[in-house]
């Protein structure tokens, strides 16, 4: 196994801050000499040299550049080995976060120069990730900067975020660290280039901390990704950790939710002062199919809770559906379909009057011990091909159903 200098966190924070005084932002130094693959190419256009590592120049801007010439400059102290053992004792006691990262990209086979997660404004990319003896690696993840609304949404549910869980293994013989999805065949591979107990430096890419999908550039180029330099340090934190967040399916879950209510509240803005004397000249055209079913956290409707159903789609397993029908001499039914055998039709009969002024309707079912079910309705609206109407139950689940009649 390949062996460090071993250093304090003091001591790698006091090497960076010296490195910056005595590193020349532009020009060969002397312990680039003992770094492998920094070396200096002539560019053919200009004639001019520049420092490249693995092929691809120096970060442009001067602060990133600076930064990893200091990573850089701590590959040129390592004497010997690095200790595999120690780093997976520190991988499954600690948390691994990325502290800087430097990424170097080709476009249409073009190589372009580093960069770092400075240089990018509104780029996702780093992270924290925790890994677990028994092979598996979780790593957190949340709504954007750039999407407040939803992350206002998540808070109300007390939900930080979601989280994903990986597969990793340490190939010890070649000081890689090893992840992948769940089941799949697609591996990604990362090298220990350094490790003093406190820090560590790797090359290539690790799920939960690399953004392995398509990048595209300014003119729509496929950003193909060859290098990752990472510089990551361990932490504390790991009970607390997953606090707050959820699986991956319910995060994804929760933001369709919050997406279904963005719509639901443009629909009510839109066409909560409608016309109710068009609903009551239409309401007897045919049969209303349930198209959406919503419970909400409030009476008020302001935080959706769970979208069972929405456009004619069950999201949840066993729904059934009612169809609703009016007749203009004030009687009606509900019927829907069981689903279990012989999958018999059941049908309710109900008497239903509307209020003009509160915009209610009650339907009472003579059959179902005099039970009477009133509905606020809060939204009426037309398409091309239907109509639709939004109804508010006053029940413990602050129930709001959406109804589809095909015109």
């Amino acid at each position: 196994m390949r062996r460090l200098l071993s250093l304090s966190v003091a001591s790698v924070a006091l090497l960076l801050s010296a490195c910056s005084e005595k590193i020349e932002i532009d020009g060969w130094q002397d312990w680039m000499n003992d770094v492998p693959d920094i070396e200096q190419i002539i560019d053919q256009s200009s004639g001019k040299r520049y420092t490249a590592y693995l092929g691809h120049a120096m970060p442009r801007t001067e602060y990133s550049r600076q930064k990893m010439e200091e990573v850089l400059y701590l590959l040129s102290t390592q004497q010997g080995e690095v200790d595999d053992t120690e780093f997976v004792e520190k991988l499954t006691t600690k948390l691994l976060r990325t502290e800087l990262l430097f990424v170097a990209s080709s476009v249409n086979d073009a190589k372009e120069a580093w960069w770092s997660i400075y240089d990018k404004v509104g780029f996702s990319l780093g992270g924290t990730v925790m890994a677990k003896e028994n092979g598996t690696l979780s790593a957190t993840f949340g709504p954007s900067h750039d999407d407040p609304d939803f992350y206002s949404y998540l808070a109300k549910q007390g939900v930080k975020g979601g989280y994903a869980d990986y597969v990793w293994e340490y190939d010890e013989s070649r000081h890689v660290l090893r992840t992948s999805e769940w089941k799949s065949d697609i591996i990604q591979e990362a090298e220990l280039l350094y490790f003093d107990g406190n820090v560590a430096i790797m090359l290539g890419t690790i799920l939960g901390i690399s953004n392995t999908g398509m990048t595209l550039d300014s003119s729509g180029n496929v950003v193909e990704t060859e290098y990752e330099l990472h510089y990551l340090v361990f932490d504390e934190g790991r009970d607390t950790f997953l606090d707050g967040y959820v699986m991956s399916y319910k995060y994804e879950l929760l933001r369709q939710t919050y997406n279904i209510q963005y719509e639901m509240n443009s629909i009510v803005e839109a066409y909560g002062d409608y016309d109710v004397a068009a609903l009551a000249e239409l309401l007897d055209n045919g049969k209303w199919l349930e198209w959406g079913i919503l419970y909400y956290n409030d009476a008020e409707r302001t935080t959706l809770r769970e979208a069972p159903a929405w456009s004619g789609e069950w999201y949840a397993a066993g729904g059934t559906f009612n169809d609703y029908t009016f007749s203009d001499n004030g009687t009606g039914s509900t019927s829907y379909e069981t689903t279990v055998p012989p999958f018999e039709e059941v049908v309710n009969d109900f008497v239903w009057s509307l209020n003009a002024e509160s915009k209610t309707l009650t339907m009472y079912y003579e059959n179902l011990n005099g039970t009477a079910q009133i509905a606020n309705i809060v939204a009426y609206w037309s398409t091309e091909d239907a109509l639709f109407m939004a109804w508010d139950y006053n029940d413990e689940d602050n129930t709001r159903i959406v109804l589809r009649c095909a015109k």
